[in-house]
């Protein structure tokens, strides 16, 4: 990786980030050339960060939270996706660490993305599941010593029980329901 490759990451990298809710984000790419090759290549790329403003951008495992690194792998995937053909993105609980307003702008930034890519998410927030257009319900049963695990796509009336289920728990109310209408209403604009 060359230095005008690592800026233009960078710079993409804070300005999604931005989006996200991390207006003071630093992301940085170090490079250092080694002299020797190993099985990793000749350089060694550092990635720093810095969620808050003032704060001195350091190595990721040194400083970063779970909700921060949540959002950067979000970006970092965003970005990758765009130069590679990768067709299909899958995010594991990409939520994790976050809530409310953040997890707003990854439903946001989740949703945009799939404009152009195939997007799979597994979450358990509704901020996040509202934003999406096709919902599965995954249910794993245990039968017999035996985990087995089915799928199923929801009509709309599941969609806004399963996002109610996200606010209420087991017992949907009905303020859970008319959350989750809600939710959908502005997540479709």
């Amino acid at each position: 990786m060359n230095q005008k490759t690592s800026t233009n990451i960078e710079s993409q990298i804070k300005s999604i980030l931005k989006r996200l809710g991390m207006p003071f984000a630093v992301f940085s790419i170090e490079i250092k050339e080694s002299d020797n090759l190993s099985v990793n290549g000749q350089d060694e790329v550092v990635f720093l960060f810095s969620a808050n403003k003032g704060i001195k951008a350091e190595k990721l495992s040194s400083i970063i939270s779970g909700g921060e690194l949540s959002r950067l792998m979000l970006a970092i995937k965003y970005i990758s996706a765009k130069y590679q053909n990768t067709e299909t993105l899958i995010f594991d609980e990409i939520d994790s660490g976050i809530s409310g307003e953040a997890a707003e702008r990854v439903g946001s930034a989740l949703k945009a993305l799939a404009i152009e890519k195939q997007v799979i998410c597994i979450t358990h927030l509704p901020q996040i599941a509202s934003c999406a257009e096709h919902h599965l319900y995954i249910n794993k049963k245990i039968e017999n010593e035996q985990t087995d695990v089915m799928a199923r796509y929801l009509n709309e009336k599941e969609k806004v029980e399963a996002i109610a289920q996200l606010f209420s728990g087991e017992s949907i109310s009905v303020e859970g329901i008319s959350s989750a209408k809600q939710l959908r209403n502005q997540a479709r604009g």
